[in-house]
Order: structure tokens, then C-alpha cells, then sequence
């Protein structure tokens, strides 16, 4: 785990590739994949050393965890914010009497003996000046994600029933870790498997080589613009478009269900022409159509309510059986279940207090933390039944929301001082842990794994995770210099985003505006429909699952490869049936772990040789 909050780090903050913008993270498989081999030599030549299935899917899920906390888009924010308002106040944005004084201490620093070489670098952070300033805000935000982790445990406690013994979702992503884990005789021993490795490996190969020497010929992977195909009116609004083929993908697409990609792929279509059709009205220069955001919000939210709905029973059930907690757990019921909606009840009456003292008020700060975790759910109800790997879900959380939907001055200076506070674990929530737990029940159910140690693994990532970030994390800091050149310039544009939004929120004053409303009403009321209609007409081929993703940032880099995944998938189901398609699996399967071992590769090398390694994903554009 400390090494791959280094490599995480090294890789996102100084080199600027996102290894955690896409599940299954590749060097958490990386890592497994090594263990696999590792434990395939301790089976043969000494068993009683070996690991179990289970055991390495307890394994994956811990490292993924921390994966997911020390990401570009939560842990590594947080480190590049606790400084920030104090080392940037100057007299000329007054932001000392604004709000750095409102801040609570033990939340950020303040000692400028702390945060300047934090910024400047050349020094360590091994001094007691330096760690006696750090530990007591690495002490009250690790408690913090401790709290924020357990309790998306409990919530995917409750889910696990429902989603993997009733609805039985396919969980798509976990696959290849699964076939890793659970089968890595037939898996290593495919055939075509090893020629989609093959085909990804070589394909990668030969793109690193072209970027580092020229001359090599690459093959047409990563990411194009499209901007030289719209040059006029009203096709201008287009650019910014990219096509891009990556194997990893293709393979984890393959296996999707081929309604939901045709559906995001049909969506997606559908959002560019809503763009011309506005750049071509004139619309889109009144401001906020499309409103894609704030309907892509609603259907977020009518996805929530449809599920509850749907499960009612099932939920009402556990609710019920909760209450009466003095009772025996009756027929089809777990008693685990009982234990986990009382700790999701007590994780957010933590995380309210905690907000409360940060400055946000009882009211607001309980709804905040319904908002995200209700965003956490459906993220999770994305990769257990979609399998789509990056749901970034861009201005969508608590902070953003409510200051769209209401105007910032309604919240009063203390709440807006929280939200920034809390900025950055809502700033993108492409790397959310959350999913990672429920695909970890899946992958013990799967292995016949204990769930108890399945706890206990996710238990102990919680408490350790976030303690190592504070640990390793400031140390290159410390080292390299968050604000020098040897730093990518996320080292500052953290702290600067979440406080220059603050600054915009205290400074200026909206008025209401209700196009955001009536967006979120249309997005909800499709969903509903999308929904109602696959219920009740047999073969509807439109899911609202995939509507709610159409517009986000993952579908704009991939939908090449899901139209191309589903077209190949379409094929084989259709001429060579069922068989032909579990022929492939292998194949495909091969190709993501190509690609990544490959990627893996070029990040290991880009770190011994001080060189910036190629980006798979989502790679420069070209």
C-alpha cells in the first residue's frame, strides 16, 4: 500500500498521468497480476505459503481502496488544499479577513514555517516543526475519511443482497481481476488470451516507443482531436471532440451489455446534435442550454428513485427488521444487514458534526451527505450493472449543486466556507472507493470467500489508507516543492480551484435562476419514462442508466471504443451465437491486461529514468 500511494503520486501530481480515472485501476491489476504469478510458483513448490482466491480478492480490494483515496481526485486534492489559504492570502485579494480566518485550525495550516517549504521544496518533511504542524489536520481529516469509508461500507453492506443475489448485475469490470484471482490456470493458460495480450502489449509498445523516439511508426491508440473536421458554423461547437481507441477499453466493453452501450453510445449522438442544434437557434448563446449538467443531475436522481422503488420490498424490509432490533433476523434476512443500516445511520450523523464544526449548519450538512452518497450509489449501480470504467460525473456534487440550484448568498458565508473545505472530495468522483466495495462482495461471493474477512481487509484499508497518504504524500512535497517547476501544476491549482470558487461564491450575487430547476425536473422525468418504457415494452432497446452517463467526460473519450466493443459483440452474438462469444472472452480479457501490464511498463521506467512516461490513458491528444 505505501508503495502505490508513491507510485499514485509520482505518476498523477509530477507526471500528470491519471492512473485513477479509470476502474480497474491498472497498477492495483498490475499488482494482482504479480501476485498471481507469485502465488502460481508458491502452489506448485510450497503450497502451505500460498494464497486463496479469496485471499488475493481481499488483497485487490484493499489496494484499490487506497487507490482510490490517494487519486487525483480526493486525497491528493486534500494535501493541496490544507495550506493553500494561508500561504496565497495577500493583501490585494483580501482574503484573510474574506474567509482563511473562518478555517478552522485543526483543519488547516496556518504557520508559515510549515507551508513554505511545503511550497519551495529542498527541504523535509521529517522535522518536528514540519510534523508538529501537519499532525493535527492529519490527524482530524484521516479520522474523517475513515468515517467517510465505513460508512459507504455500510451503504454497500445494504445493496449486496439486492444487487448480487436478486438483480444478479454482471459487475463487467471485475472480471478480469476476478479471472485473475479465482481462475488464473485457465485464464494463463487461453490461447487467445495471450494473443489479445499480445496485440495490446505491442500496440502500447509501439506508441511509447513513437514518443520517445519519432521516427518509430506508431499504431493509431490514444486520443485525436476532431477539431479540424469542424471548421464552420455550426459544427464549431463540436470541436473538442475526441475519437480515441484504447484496448484496455475495448476489452472491458466487450463485455458490457450490449443494450447499455448501444444506449450510451445513441446518447451521446443525441447530446452533440442538441449542441448544433442550439449553436444553430441561437439558444446556446441565451446561456445554459443544453443544461446537460443539471439534466444528467436529474437523471441521477430519478435513477435513485426508480431503484428504491423498485426494491421497496427488499429495503422496506431491511428498515423494518432494523427497528426491531430486539427481534430474532427472520427468513431471508441477515443479520449483517441490520448492523450496517444502523452504521450508514451513525456514519452520517458523524460526517453532520463533523460539517457543523467546520461552519456548516445541521440542515445543510445532513443534506450534503445525503446528496453524495445518494452520487455514490448510482456510481456504484454504473460499474455493477453498466461496467462503464470512468464516471467522472463533473460538477454534480454537493457544492456545485446547491449553489447552481440556489444562489450562493442564500447559504451564508459559514456554509460556502464548508463547502470549499469539503471541495475536494466533490471536485470529480471518477476514483469513488465506493464501488470498489461492492465489486469486492461480488468478487468474494464469486471465490466463496469469507465475508468476515472481506470486513476486516476493508476495515483495516479505512483506518490505514488515509494515514499513509498524510505520511507519504507531503514528503515529496517537501521534497520536490508543491509551487516549484519540478511539480506539475496541480501541486497549486488544487487549493487554487476550491478557494477561487469560494472567492467568486462571498464576492458576487445571483439571482435565481430556474432553467437549472426545470433541467433537473426534464432529466428526472426521463429517466422515468426510459424506465417505465423497458419495463412495459418488451425489447426496448434504450436503458436510462446510459442516458444519465451520456454527457459526462468518459463518454467523450470513449465512445469509439464502445461503438466498436458493441458493433464486434453485436456481430458474434448474432452469427456465431452464445458459444462464439464466451470463445472470445479470453481474447479480450487479454487485451485490457496487455495494455496495462504495458502501461505499467512505461510508468516503472518513466520513475527509475526521470522521464514522462507514456500515457495510456487517457493519453496527450494528437
Amino acid at each position: 500500500m505505501p508503495a502505490l500511494v508513491a507510485w499514485n503520486y509520482h505518476i498523477e501530481v509530477i507526471f500528470y498521468c491519471f492512473s485513477t480515472y479509470a476502474a480497474p485501476f491498472f497498477n492495483v491489476v498490475c499488482i494482482l497480476f504479480a501476485l498471481t504469478l507469485l502465488n502460481r510458483l508458491l502452489v506448485r513448490y510450497v503450497p502451505r505459503f500460498s494464497l486463496t482466491a479469496a485471499e488475493l480478492v481481499i488483497i485487490y480490494v484493499m489496494l484499490s481502496l487506497q487507490g482510490a483515496l490517494c487519486s487525483h481526485n480526493m486525497m491528493q486534492i486534500l494535501i493541496g488544499t490544507i495550506c493553500y489559504p494561508a500561504a496565497y492570502a495577500r493583501p490585494e485579494n483580501g482574503w484573510q479577513e474574506l474567509f482563511v480566518e473562518r478555517l478552522p485550525e485543526w483543519l488547516f495550516i496556518r504557520r508559515e514555517s510549515v507551508y513554505h517549504d511545503f511550497y519551495l521544496g529542498n527541504s523535509t518533511y521529517w522535522t518536528w516543526e514540519h510534523l508538529s504542524g501537519w499532525l493535527m489536520p492529519a490527524l482530524s481529516w484521516s479520522i474523517f475519511c475513515t468515517a467517510l469509508l465505513l460508512t459507504m461500507y455500510c451503504l454497500a453492506r445494504l445493496l449486496r443482497r439486492r444487487w448480487i443475489h436478486q438483480e444478479r448485475l454482471s459487475y463487467p469490470v471485475v472480471q478480469l481481476p476476478l479471472a485473475l484471482a479465482s481462475q488464473p490456470r485457465a485464464l494463463l493458460g487461453s490461447r487467445m488470451f495471450w494473443a489479445g495480450a499480445t496485440v495490446a502489449a505491442l500496440l502500447s509498445l509501439s506508441a511509447g516507443l513513437h514518443e520517445l523516439y519519432p521516427a518509430v511508426p506508431a499504431a493509431p491508440i490514444g486520443r485525436y482531436s476532431m477539431d479540424k473536421m469542424f471548421t464552420e458554423p455550426p459544427w464549431t461547437v463540436l470541436r473538442g471532440m475526441r475519437w480515441g481507441i484504447y484496448p484496455w477499453a475495448l476489452g472491458i466493453f466487450f463485455l458490457m451489455p450490449l443494450d447499455l452501450a448501444f444506449s450510451a453510445f445513441l446518447f451521446y449522438v443525441l447530446f452533440c446534435a442538441e449542441r448544433v442544434l442550439g449553436a444553430y437557434t441561437g439558444w446556446s448563446s441565451a446561456g445554459g442550454y443544453p443544461w446537460s449538467t443539471d439534466r444528467a443531475f436529474g437523471a441521477y436522481i430519478g435513477l435513485l428513485f426508480m431503484g428504491l422503488w423498485v426494491g421497496r420490498q427488499h429495503f422496506a424490509g431491511v428498515v423494518t427488521d432494523a427497528l426491531a432490533f430486539w427481534r430474532r433476523v427472520g427468513p431471508g434476512q441477515e443479520r449483517g444487514e441490520r448492523l450496517a443500516l444502523w452504521g450508514a445511520i451513525a456514519g452520517i450523523a458523524y460526517l453532520t458534526w463533523f460539517a457543523t464544526q467546520v461552519g456548516i449548519t445541521v440542515w445543510v450538512a445532513l443534506a450534503f451527505f445525503l446528496l453524495y452518497f445518494a452520487l455514490a450509489i448510482m456510481m456504484t449501480r454504473i460499474r455493477a450493472e453498466m461496467g462503464f470504467p470512468t464516471h467522472d460525473l463533473h460538477y454534480m456534487a454537493p457544492p456545485q449543486t446547491f449553489t447552481r440550484l440556489l444562489p450562493p448568498q442564500t447559504y451564508g458565508v459559514p456554509n460556502l466556507v464548508g463547502f470549499a473545505s469539503f471541495w475536494w472530495f466533490n471536485r470529480v468522483l471518477a476514483s469513488h472507493p465506493m464501488p470498489h466495495m461492492l465489486e469486492g462482495y461480488k468478487m468474494t461471493t464469486e471465490t466463496n470467500g469469507s465475508m468476515v474477512a472481506l470486513r476486516r481487509g476493508v476495515i483495516i484499508a479505512a483506518i490505514v489508507a488515509p494515514l499513509l497518504v498524510f505520511l507519504i504524500v507531503p514528503h515529496y512535497y517537501y521534497q520536490y516543492g508543491a509551487a516549484s517547476g519540478r511539480v506539475n501544476t496541480w501541486g497549486t491549482q488544487f487549493g487554487r480551484e476550491g478557494f477561487t470558487m469560494l472567492e467568486g461564491w462571498l464576492r458576487r450575487v445571483d439571482r435565481l435562476d430556474r432553467g437549472h430547476w426545470w433541467a433537473t425536473l426534464v432529466g428526472f422525468g426521463i429517466v422515468l419514462v426510459l424506465g417505465a418504457a423497458r419495463v412495459r415494452l418488451i425489447g426496448w432497446p434504450l436503458h436510462p442508466l446510459s442516458y444519465a452517463l451520456s454527457n459526462s467526460w468518459g463518454v467523450e473519450q470513449l465512445w469509439l471504443c464502445l461503438l466498436i466493443a458493441a458493433m464486434i459483440k453485436g456481430a458474434l452474438l448474432r452469427w456465431g451465437g452464445l458459444r462464439a462469444y464466451r470463445q472470445w472472452i479470453p481474447f479480450f480479457l487479454g487485451l485490457t491486461l496487455g495494455d496495462f501490464l504495458m502501461g505499467g511498463f512505461w510508468n516503472l521506467s518513466g520513475l527509475a529514468f526521470d522521464f514522462r512516461p507514456y500515457d495510456f490513458w487517457p493519453g496527450i491528444i494528437k
